[in-house]
């Protein structure tokens, strides 16, 4: 562990300041984030987990590159939320398929063996 990764942890905790490598660290993660299209809190708890972020630090990053960059993350916020209704289409589609095969089968079945 790193001496930027101390001051990362210990930031907005009155220890110590985040020097700019640090930013760019934590902006290249969120950048990261964004291509597996996490929004702000799951983008949090990820560099959180892994990267042992202080997740004022992530927040405040992610804020500054809101404001900064407006277009791109309403852009951003719309092509997630097409992304969640095309995925849930989808798996209604798999749903309704898997129901109408169960219901072939159980029709092939029991015209396959009629009754006595």
């Amino acid at each position: 562990m790193g001496d930027s990764d101390l001051r990362l942890r210990s930031a907005c905790a009155g220890q110590d300041e985040v020097s700019p490598s640090d930013i760019l660290m934590v902006q290249h993660l969120i950048e990261r984030c964004l291509l597996l299209y996490m929004d702000c809190e799951e983008s949090v708890r990820t560099i959180a987990q892994h990267a042992d972020v202080n997740p004022i630090v992530t927040r405040t990053v992610w804020n500054g590159l809101v404001k900064e960059n407006r277009e791109f993350f309403s852009a951003y916020e719309r092509h997630r939320a097409n992304r969640d209704d095309l995925f849930s289409s989808q798996a209604l589609v798999a749903a309704r398929a898997k129901l109408h095969c169960q219901k072939q089968r159980n029709e092939n079945s029991i015209s396959s063996n009629p009754p006595n």
